[in-house]
């Protein structure tokens, strides 16, 4: 009977050996990892690197085809804060474009981004998101910022053969100040009110045909987005994705007026309260989509856009992308 107690006792005391000898290697493999220098000041800090393909097409009613493509580079620094319910990252791009008439190897800068997002509510069908974004100067371009807020609801039903997902977002944002691209152009009229050119960022850049003394920054420009998309996610494979989604996008620029007279650029008001008058611009655009999860750390996408037709002028746009998470 004793013999039985001392070998139970000394199973008892080998198994608690172990246990305790499993946990300390667990403890000394958690303290050895590697931690990133970001991390030794913010905690919650990470960098992730991503490389982009864009093909641009656009068939003119001509029958002319053109084509756009270029590599595109995106590093991501960044961390979270308060619970992590603050997002704030730095990103930088840089652009390779080397399509016909492009020069061979050329790099570009796509600037640096301060983004900002605040989670104030989410769960597993809602989301509220508040975000400030801030595009830092670059190639001779202003400070530009946007902000704006990101309401987010999805619903998935589980089958025995995957998951399906529905979703429904709602975006809304003011540009503190004008962002220079092809879609932010407004109406220019000159002094007697006569249309003049569309000039890109007319009412706060003046490229065309002079630099005004002075622009008018009081009269922003706001957009407004909605999607809806439906995507499905087989069982059959583990991390993959496909789905579809469609955009409405509204945007809503000041109409500015040039005074040639005086070389001013001013916005244009009326009614009774003499508020701004806007330009209204609607787009629409089906987006074509397909996710693979390699690995933790890895992730490949490509997104097929068809957008809608502009003065007879068909585009289609295609997107590869492969994500890695650094740290």
């Amino acid at each position: 009977m004793r013999k039985v107690k001392a070998t139970v006792l000394a199973s008892t005391l080998l198994l608690g050996a172990n246990l305790a000898a499993q946990d300390l290697a667990a403890t000394q493999v958690a303290a050895t990892k590697e931690v990133a220098p970001l991390q030794t000041v913010f905690p919650n800090a990470y960098g992730k690197f991503n490389l982009r393909h864009y093909q641009v097409r656009e068939l003119a009613k001509s029958g002319d085809l053109k084509s756009s493509p270029f590599f595109q580079g995106r590093l991501t620094l960044g961390s979270k804060f308060f619970q992590k319910a603050l997002d704030s990252r730095f990103v930088f791009g840089a652009n390779n474009k080397y399509g016909e008439g492009e020069k061979p190897n050329l790099v570009t800068d796509r600037g640096t981004r301060w983004e900002n997002e605040y989670t104030v509510f989410s769960n597993d069908n809602f989301e509220v998101i508040p975000y400030f974004y801030a595009y830092l100067p670059y190639a001779g371009k202003g400070f530009n910022s946007d902000l704006g807020t990101y309401l987010g609801a999805n619903y998935k039903v589980n089958t025995p053969v995957g998951t399906l997902k529905l979703e429904a977002t709602y975006e809304g944002e003011t540009a503190l100040a004008s962002r220079t691209s092809e879609d932010d152009q407004v109406a220019l009229r000159d002094r007697n009110g006569n249309p003049g050119k569309r000039e890109k960022n007319a009412g706060f850049t003046l490229t065309s045909p002079e630099e005004a003394d002075k622009v008018d920054p009081a009269a922003r420009k706001f957009a407004q987005e909605l999607t809806s998309a439906l995507s499905y996610a087989p069982s059959v494979v583990s991390g993959l994705s496909v789905g579809a989604r469609t955009y409405w996008t509204t945007s809503f620029a000041p109409i500015m007026q040039l005074d040639e007279q005086n070389n001013v650029v001013t916005k244009t008001t009326g009614g009774s309260f003499d508020r701004v008058a806007y330009t209204r611009n609607f787009k629409l655009k089906h987006e074509f989509f397909a996710e693979y999860k390699i690995t933790d750390t890895l992730k490949l996408e490509n997104s097929f856009y068809v957008k809608e037709a502009v003065k007879d002028t068909h585009a289609w746009e295609n997107v590869l992308s492969l994500t890695s998470n650094l740290f």
